[in-house]
C-alpha cells in the first residue's frame, strides 16, 4: 500500500466509525512520510491533515497539532495558499467545537 492509499483509508475508516483502526493507520501513515520526506514536505504535511482529522472524529484533542500545522503551512506557502487556508480551516473547527462542547457551557 502507498502511503497515500494508506491515508486515504485511514480517513474513510473514520468517516466508518472505525476510530481506533484509522488513528493507528494515521499515526503510522504521518510517520512514514516524516521518515521518507522529511517533516516540511507537501506530504507530510497532508498526512498530518489527515491525521488531526482522525483526532477531531474520535474526540481526541489535536489543537496543538493543528496549531503546529497551521505554523508549518504559513512558514512554507504563505497565508494565502489553499493548504495553509485548510490547516487554518481545521484549527477553527477545533476550537469552535472546545467552546461549543456541552462541558464548557455555563449553568
Amino acid at each position: 500500500m502507498t502511503l497515500a492509499t494508506a491515508g486515504n483509508l485511514a480517513y474513510t475508516l473514520a468517516e466508518l466509525g472505525e476510530l481506533q483502526a484509522a488513528r493507528e493507520l494515521a499515526e503510522e501513515t504521518a510517520a512514514r512520510h516524516r521518515q521518507v520526506y522529511g517533516d516540511d514536505h507537501r506530504e507530510t504535511m497532508w498526512s498530518i491533515s489527515v491525521l488531526i482529522g482522525v483526532l477531531k472524529a474520535a474526540g481526541d484533542d489535536a489543537r496543538a497539532l493543528a496549531e503546529n500545522s497551521l505554523a508549518r503551512h504559513r512558514r512554507l506557502f504563505g497565508d494565502d495558499h489553499p493548504m495553509t487556508l485548510g490547516a487554518a480551516h481545521d484549527l477553527r473547527e477545533i476550537i469552535a467545537s472546545k467552546t461549543a462542547s456541552p462541558a464548557n457551557e455555563q449553568p
